[in-house]
C-alpha cells in the first residue's frame, strides 16, 4: 500500500552526492541519538559509504517524505542459513508517517525474492522500534552489549604491559589482508571456535565451517569492496597453530572500525590469550592508523568472559540492544505483500 508523500528508492553506486550525503546523515544522526556513538564528519561518512556501495552483498534504500530523505535501510546476508540482517533508520521527528514501514516493506519484498526466510535486526530495548518489531511478530534472541573503544584515549602504558607480559609457549603474529599461507589452515579452524561463544543465537550449526578456500574467498570479497581484515593471532611457539586471534575490519577511509571476531581454541583458554591479542590489536590500530577514532564490538550479555576481556582492554559498554528475528513469509502477510 502506497502512503501519500512517502517514497523509497534503491541507493546505487552512481547515486548523486546530495542524496548520498542525506542518506549518510540519517544513519549518523539516528546512531548518535540511539547509541551515543561518535558520529564521523559527513564527508568521511559519505566517502566510506561510496566505497561500500560496490559491495554486491548489501542493498541500501533511501526513504523519502515529500521528497526529502528522512529514512535509510540496509540489508545483507547474515551468518546463518537463509537469514538476512537489516537495519532501518528514521529521523526521530519524522517517525510515525510511514517511512519506516515503507522501507521495511521493500526489505521484506527484496529478501523474499532472494530466497531468504528469516530477517534479523537489533533494536534498543523498551523503545518504539522494539515494540514495533514485537508487534510485527518478531522473536527476541540474545541481549547484546555494544562495546566501544576510544582509540584517541587509550591507556597505552597499561596495554603495553599486557602485550609485553610473558605468555610462555606463544608468540604474536600480525597480518592484514591475506592470511599467511603457513597459518591459513589453522586460522580457519580457529574461526570455527566462534560457535562455542555462550549465547542464545545463532542456533547450533549456523557458524560457517571455515576452511582455506572459504578464508581466501572472504579475503577476495573484502578486497573487492575496499576493506581489509586486520588480524592479530597468538600462535603456539615452534608451530603453525593459531591458538587465539582477534580480527577487525578496516576500510580505506574509515574513522571507525568494527570488531569481527575474537576466539580462543578450547585447550588454550584460561591463559589470558584473548586479552593479549586484543590489547596488541588496540595498540596496533592506534599506532598504524592515526585517523581511526573508534573500535566497536558487539557481545552477547551472556558472554561474561569476553565482556571481561573487553573491559580489561579499555572498552566501555554504552548501550545494550536486543537481537530479534522474524519469519519473512509471516512478515510479508502482515505487511500485505
Amino acid at each position: 500500500m502506497r502512503i501519500p508523500g512517502v517514497g523509497v528508492g534503491v541507493l546505487r553506486p552512481d547515486v548523486d552526492d546530495v542524496r548520498l550525503a542525506a542518506w549518510s546523515d540519517v544513519v549518523r544522526t539516528v546512531g548518535a541519538i540511539e547509541r551515543g556513538e561518535y558520529a564521523p564528519a559527513p564527508a568521511q561518512s559519505c566517502e566510506r559509504l561510496r566505497e561500500q556501495l560496490s559491495d554486491p552483498r548489501t542493498t541500501r534504500w533511501a526513504g523519502y517524505l515529500d521528497g526529502t530523505v528522512t529514512g535509510a535501510a540496509e540489508v545483507r546476508p547474515a551468518g546463518e542459513p537463509k537469514t538476512a540482517f537489516t537495519r532501518i533508520y528514521v529521523l526521530p521527528d519524522m517517525r510515525g508517517q510511514g517511512v519506516g514501514r515503507s522501507l521495511l516493506t521493500e526489505v521484506a519484498r527484496d529478501q523474499r525474492a532472494a530466497g531468504m526466510e528469516i530477517l534479523a535486526t537489533t533494536v534498543l530495548a523498551d523503545t518504539p522500534g522494539a515494540r514495533y518489531a514485537l508487534h510485527l511478530g518478531a522473536t527476541v534472541g540474545d541481549e547484546l552489549v555494544i562495546n566501544v573503544l576510544d582509540l584517541a584515549n587509550l591507556d597505552r602504558a597499561a596495554l603495553q604491559r599486557t602485550v609485553t607480559a610473558d605468555h610462555d609457549g606463544y608468540h604474536l603474529v600480525h597480518w592484514s589482508g591475506r592470511t599467511p599461507d603457513f597459518l591459513v589452515d589453522s586460522y580457519a579452524v580457529a574461526k570455527r571456535a566462534i560457535a562455542d561463544a555462550p549465547n542464545s543465537h545463532p542456533p547450533p550449526g549456523a557458524v560457517a565451517v571455515w576452511d582455506r578456500d572459504l578464508v581466501r574467498q572472504s579475503e577476495r570479497e573484502r578486497a573487492g569492496r575496499g576493506a581489509e581484515l586486520w588480524v592479530t593471532a597468538a600462535v603456539v611457539a615452534g608451530t603453525s597453530t593459531v591458538a587465539a586471534f582477534t580480527a577487525v575490519e578496516v576500510g580505506a577511509s574509515s574513522v571507525d572500525a568494527a570488531q569481527e571476531d575474537t576466539a580462543v581454541i578450547g585447550e588454550h583458554r584460561r591463559r589470558g590469550l584473548a586479552t593479549w591479542v586484543k590489547a596488541a590489536m588496540a595498540l596496533r590500530l592506534a599506532e598504524e592508523l592515526p585517523n581511526l577514532r573508534r573500535l566497536s564490538s558487539t557481545t552477547a550479555v551472556a558472554n561474561i568472559g569476553m565482556r571481561a576481556v573487553n573491559a580489561r582492554t579499555g572498552f566501555h559498554e554504552p548501550t545494550r540492544r536486543l537481537l530479534v528475528t522474524i519469519d519473512i513469509a509471516a512478515l510479508s502477510e502482515r505487511l500485505n505483500l
